[in-house]
């Protein structure tokens, strides 16, 4: 029974921690651009990209470490035969209070054939992604 109880307060706790992270960041339109920006620091934003609508935030913050966070978002839908959704990640290093850049993340949508997706590998010195649909093959050396 103790066992359990842990394990509930555990999975309680963990969401909670989540949930509290997905707070810190919010999207704010200034001067015509949607940016992403922190809720306690507001000199902290970062321009979103548009692709053919206003962006959404969410509230989907992945930490892939103790050092970088994702911040992901619905840049928006193109498309004339098959509609495509473009999710897009900022990418914010946590120690440095720096963002470190804004990439594709995720294609969705009914496809006839399987779409390529970026391809992310993140480790504690660098971050690479890459994609095929446009062409992007970026390295990012963490210091």
């Amino acid at each position: 029974m103790k066992k359990l109880i842990m394990v509930c307060l555990l999975l309680v706790s963990s969401l909670y921690a989540k949930k509290a992270d997905h707070m810190k960041w919010r999207s704010i339109l200034f001067n015509d651009t949607f940016y992403i920006q922190n809720v306690k620091n507001a000199d902290l934003r970062y321009p979103m990209t548009s692709l053919n609508m206003n962006p959404e935030f969410k509230g989907e913050v992945l930490n892939k470490n103790e050092r970088l966070s994702l911040i992901i978002y619905v840049s928006g839908e193109a498309g004339t035969s098959e509609i495509v959704r473009e999710k897009r990640a900022i990418i914010f290093d946590k120690k440095l209070k720096k963002f470190l850049g804004d990439f594709p993340y995720q294609y969705s949508g009914k496809f006839k054939k399987k779409m390529p997706q970026p391809m992310w590998v993140i480790r504690h010195d660098l971050i690479s992604i890459k994609d095929k649909q446009t062409g992007l093959d970026k390295t990012i050396l963490l210091k």
